[in-house]
């Protein structure tokens, strides 16, 4: 019987050519869509689990408060060795720096490198990064010694070997290599090139490093077995109130040190200061969500066009049921021709992911982290889906067809199909509402992007350019001097300095405005410039004055403030309200008081996911890391071209690095626009589904409607009322797919857009344009099928 039913299905396919195509090609690409995202969901849930301890592994993060609450990823670096000498729940722990870009030479070689840290040599015991060479146990534990990569040791060592070998970080330290490992997976929440050894920051900066209000590096703990870590957690206290108890006392501030599940990192840290970008969870669900409505879509049409059709094989369940069938047999059979149709959809798809895979990679912006045809898990899920693919798609049409009963069925005039419209009107409007939907949430997220991106942010970023790590020549010159060294190059129009730039981080600082005792500090985001800053920026001041470069006195004396910071004090008229200072920590250490001269108009230091913090821009040119040069908008390559020769005329021994202010901002917003890009790719796959569906169930109305066509053109009816009396109930179905869709979309959108401080509304112009987009491609297919019955001869 199973030769029979194959075969039967198998002539079913070759006479329904149109119909096969539909439900097939359809099939594919909701198997397409499905198992891409499969592949990413799976490698988003893979983060961090390739580590052998991952389940015993979790991060330390602060909750911290002294004037201001700040919850971060990070903690004091003393609190590893203290957890690790007076805890036994903990078996080890491990310290690591934000890996940060980073000139490295080898003698002719040098590159810079984005991924280079300082770690505790237990790195390699915490967490499983297996060696190629070298020994983990003493790698890291030397000041100056280092670990690198495979793809390191061969892009600077060739086929020399790496160990013994000393490379130079900044154009000045020296640094042994102890070790190679294997390339850090892609599916690990921070990722190293370089890995410098942690005693170097002891060795360089020893008093920074055991100061428990340091608090800028990432801790992880490896829990004994067994260890319970809110049980741990209850413990930390005990450890804050011995170091650094005074002292919050005095500042009137609290400190709480809180973990965090390893691998729930990626995935559901909201935690501020992370390590490096991170996943989000909701976005998991939003496109599993859409993979499986896309699917569902392929699936609805395989049912719509079954059940349509239901009529042509009448005849045929009547006579097999005549000739005794069951119906059991007759469901078997059914079922069988959906998963043989959902078997060449399958071979369909796994063709069609090969050859998008690197597309779907490069609109993700990450390789994919797994390849489904070699990975066991999810070649298995892959036809698993099919299977089930085929059984769903073909349940309702394999009980529907073989409830049919002989004695109806093989009377004249039966017509299967027409009982069963309105569940098919169902579906057709459930697609187009999800295809509605989608498209409504692409033009939103699209709208929303350009309104951040297109947002005065209180300065300008077009046409800066910003030279990182300017510090190293300060030691040997003054800012003045360096400023017009660089103002001699043809093209740059104005130069500045400052200790950070937008896009670059923020730095917190502890300040006693007037009004506060110093039990009542207050952490204010500090940013250190020099008075140029505001001109390059083209930063406004609405009140009092900008720093002076001829008032000698103003570093010490003066100090700039935001209006976010004025408001936030109700300060009306901030200026000449004063800052105190102290130099030490004793009560009769020496007091520095400083005025507020300026206020800065409010501008966006970060993106625009972020709300304006209060900011005091101060004036310490000692600080200063980065040099911004506003150039003219003409022949921009030969201004950088001119830059890069001044640099290597001041600094030979270190590569010219440098980047455009606008392109480091709008690089904020690739998270949305992958997003966009991917709603938009799946909108039109959902819409070309939805449309594949309306053509067949046309061209089927057509056929069945082709002596009434006949008869109305006889009698006198045009093409246009044939085309419009055919085109009309699709027309209806879209406008309540419409009705449907619209508050769906806006409220999803809603809700979507408060992760926003600033933010668009849900246009009512967007939910209308979709919908009239959905019906005009409605309309173009059916009339596509309908001009051609219309304007068949009615003697045919």
């Amino acid at each position: 019987m199973l030769f029979n039913h194959l075969k039967v299905a198998f002539r079913m396919i070759r006479r329904q050519k149109g119909y096969s195509l539909i439900n097939i090609a359809g099939l594919a690409i909701g198997m397409t869509v499905a198992v891409l995202i499969a592949i990413w969901v799976f490698g988003e849930l893979s983060y961090d689990r390739f580590h052998k301890h991952s389940d015993r592994i979790h991060r330390v993060y602060v909750d911290f408060t002294a004037g201001t609450h700040m919850i971060l990823a990070l903690s004091m670096p003393e609190f590893a060795t203290a957890a690790k000498n007076e805890l036994p729940e903990v078996a080890n722990a491990a310290r690591i720096s934000r890996p940060g870009r980073a000139p490295v030479r080898y003698e002719d070689k040098e590159f810079f490198e984005n991924l280079v840290c300082y770690a505790d040599n237990s790195l390699f015991e915490v967490f499983t990064f297996p060696f190629v060479e070298g020994n983990p146990k003493t790698a890291l534990l030397a000041p100056h010694s280092a670990v690198i990569t495979e793809d390191m040791a061969v892009k600077y060592f060739g086929d020399e070997d790496p160990l013994g070998k000393t490379i130079k970080l900044g154009g000045a330290k020296d640094y042994v290599i102890n070790g190679v490992v294997k390339n850090v997976p892609l599916n690990s929440h921070f990722r190293f090139h370089v890995v410098l050894s942690f005693e170097t920051l002891y060795a360089e900066r020893r008093r920074d490093m055991e100061n428990w209000f340091n608090i800028q590096y990432y801790t992880y703990l490896l829990l004994a077995e067994g260890a319970d870590a809110e049980a741990l957690e209850r413990k930390f206290p005990t450890i804050i109130d011995k170091y650094m108890g005074e002292s919050l006392k005095t500042i009137g501030g609290s400190c709480e040190l809180l973990l965090q599940p390893l691998t729930g990192i990626h995935l559901f840290s909201d935690i501020g200061g992370d390590i490096a970008e991170q996943g989000d969870i909701t976005y998991v669900y939003l496109f599993s969500g859409i993979a499986l409505f896309v699917l569902m879509l392929a699936c609805i049409n395989f049912i719509n066009l079954a059940t349509a059709r239901s009529a042509s094989r009448a005849r045929e369940i009547g006579m097999r049921k005549t000739l005794g069938s069951s119906r059991k047999t007759l469901i078997y059979q059914f079922l069988g021709e959906s998963l043989l149709y959902s078997f060449f959809s399958f071979l369909l798809a796994a063709v069609v992911i090969e050859l998008v895979a690197p597309v779907f990679a490069s609109l993700i912006g990450q390789p994919l982290s797994a390849s489904v045809f070699n990975t066991p898990l999810l070649m298995l899920g892959f036809v698993g889906l099919a299977v089930v693919v085929g059984v769903l798609a073909g349940s309702y049409p394999a009980f529907y067809l073989s409830a049919f009963r002989p004695v109806k069925v093989l009377r004249s005039g039966f017509s299967g199909g027409a009982s069963k419209s309105r569940f098919r009107n169902v579906l057709v409007v459930f697609q187009f509402a999800v295809s509605i939907v989608l498209i409504i949430g692409t033009l939103t997220v699209s709208q929303q992007i350009g309104f951040m991106k297109k947002s005065s942010l209180g300065f300008e970023k077009d046409h800066v350019v910003v030279v990182p790590a300017v510090e190293g020549l300060l030691q040997r010159m003054t800012f003045k001097t360096l400023r017009e060294e660089f103002l001699s190059v043809p093209g740059v129009e104005n130069a500045a300095g400052s200790a950070l730039v937008p896009t670059r981080g923020v730095q917190i600082a502890i300040y006693y405005p007037e009004g506060f005792s110093r039990q009542e500090p207050q952490k204010l985001t500090r940013l250190d410039i020099e008075p140029n800053y505001l001109d390059v920026m083209d930063m406004q001041i609405v009140a009092g004055r900008n720093y002076l470069e001829d008032r000698a006195t103003d570093p010490d004396e003066s100090l700039l403030i935001n209006e976010s910071l004025a408001k936030m004090y109700g300060w009306d008229n901030p200026i000449g309200k004063t800052f105190t200072f102290w130099a030490g920590t004793g009560s009769t250490d020496e007091v520095v008081i400083k005025k507020v001269v300026g206020v800065v108009k409010d501008y966006h230091f970060r993106s625009l996911h972020s709300k304006i913090d209060p900011v005091v821009l101060a004036y310490d040119a000692g600080r200063i890391r980065f040099l911004s040069l506003k150039i003219a908008a003409e022949d921009v390559s030969k201004t950088v071209a001119g830059l890069e020769k001044k640099w290597q005329e001041l600094e030979p021994q270190r590569p010219f690095d440098y980047f455009f202010l606008d392109a480091a901002f709008d690089s904020q917003y690739r998270g949305e626009e992958r997003l966009m890009r991917l709603s938009l790719v799946f909108s039109l796959l959902a819409v070309f589904i939805g449309c594949m569906g309306l053509f067949g169930l046309a061209a089927y109305m057509a056929e069945r409607r082709t002596k009434e066509i006949g008869i109305r053109k006889v009698l006198g009816a045009s093409v246009t009322g044939i085309v419009q009396m055919m085109s009309r109930e699709f027309v209806v179905l879209v406008v309540v797919a419409n009705v449907l869709a619209w508050p769906a979309a806006y409220l999803g959108l809603r809700l979507w857009l408060q992760n926003y401080p600033y933010r668009i509304g849900v246009s009512w112009l967007v939910l209308a344009g979709a919908g009239f987009l959905a019906l005009v491609t409605a309309l173009v297919t059916v009339s596509f099928q309908a001009v051609k019955a219309a304007r068949a001869n009615p003697a045919d």
